[in-house]
C-alpha cells in the first residue's frame, strides 16, 4: 500500500511539517511519484522499526479489499 504525506504524519502522530523535514533531509524512504511523495508501507515499517520510532498499528491496516478466487 502506498501512503501519503497526510497518512505517514497520521501514523506517526506528527505534523506533515516534520514529515517534509524527514524528506528534505532524506531521512525517510519515499518515491516520488508524478510531483507527489509517496510511501511504501512495508518500507516504512522497516525504517521506523530500525530507527525505534513509534507508529500507530493502523499501519497494518488494509485500506483496500483483498480479492479472493
Amino acid at each position: 500500500m502506498d501512503l501519503d504525506v497526510a497518512d505517514v504524519a497520521e501514523l506517526f502522530d506528527i505534523s506533515e511539517n516534520k514529515v517534509y523535514r524527514w524528506i528534505k533531509r532524506k531521512e525517510i524512504p519515499i518515491t516520488c511519484v508524478q510531483g507527489e511523495y509517496r510511501f511504501n508501507q512495508s518500507d516504512l515499517i522497516e525504517w521506523a522499526m530500525a530507527k525505534g520510532i513509534k507508529f500507530s498499528p493502523k499501519i497494518f491496516q488494509e485500506t483496500q479489499p483483498i480479492a479472493t478466487s
